[in-house]
């Protein structure tokens, strides 16, 4: 069990892939003799809730609602903030340089390679196009919210936003990564390579599965945890705008 009071040490001597992680509360190596509760003070991060992010990850666990739910909505929404960084700054250039390395290897004369890395950078295409329009619609929308009901309260600016926008509109038309990226692997996974790049394939396939999973867990936190959360907040600022 993952308590504050474990070393990041410790932590990865059990499950290294917590690293990624980490990252994204911008813990690095240089700081893993520090306890979670120590690196969460520095940071401006509260120790319990990294304490649930990493439990989250860990093995297959996968994230809390209930006690997720716990934490302040800027908790949730500054871990995703983060979390979509990770994924366009470092997750997804990783698994495009194995993909680049795969085909360098097969001498460039590998059509069905080259099908398969289109379709890879058509997901990479879907995916950050999803993220950017919870960066540029989504996030600020809650945000607003937040800023409104907790002093900034403008009547006409909240009856003007809250009438064009809403969280149930934004997620019914909001596209579903996780099962593309689902179906991008299963397709990839079905090219069966030459022994001479057997290796590269398979580390390849790895790092998408592993994506996939970390997508799935973001999804949760994210549809289970921020979007309940910010809808009560928008029910609360409906009701503030009716009576005014």
């Amino acid at each position: 069990m993952i308590t504050k009071n474990n070393t990041f040490t410790e932590i990865i001597s059990q499950n290294k892939s917590l690293s990624s992680v980490l990252e994204r509360f911008g813990v690095g190596e240089r700081d893993y003799q520090k306890t979670i509760e120590e690196a969460g003070k520095a940071l401006n991060t509260d120790p319990e809730f990294m304490v649930e992010i990493i439990t989250a990850f860990d093995e297959d666990n996968k994230p809390d609602q209930k006690v997720l739910m716990k934490f302040p909505i800027e908790t949730i929404l500054n871990y995703l903030k983060k979390s979509h960084r990770y994924y366009l700054d470092k997750k997804i250039p990783e698994i495009e340089i194995s993909l680049q390395d795969i085909i360098r290897r097969s001498n460039q004369g590998n059509a069905v390679l080259f099908a398969l890395g289109n379709l890879f950078i058509a997901y990479k295409r879907k995916l950050t196009e999803h993220i950017e329009s919870e960066e540029k619609e989504l996030f600020p929308y809650i945000e607003f919210l937040i800023g409104q009901l907790r002093g900034d309260f403008d009547y006409k600016i909240s009856q003007k936003i809250i009438s064009r926008f809403s969280i149930q509109k934004f997620e019914d038309s909001h596209s579903n990564v996780e099962e593309d990226i689902e179906k991008t692997r299963n397709t990839i996974m079905k090219y069966s390579p030459v022994k001479t790049f057997a290796m590269s394939y398979r580390i390849f396939l790895n790092q998408l599965e592993l994506f996939e999973k970390d997508l799935h867990r973001h999804s949760i936190i994210e549809d289970e945890v921020l979007v309940p959360k910010a809808q009560r907040l928008e029910e609360l600022l409906k009701a503030m705008v009716e009576r005014s």
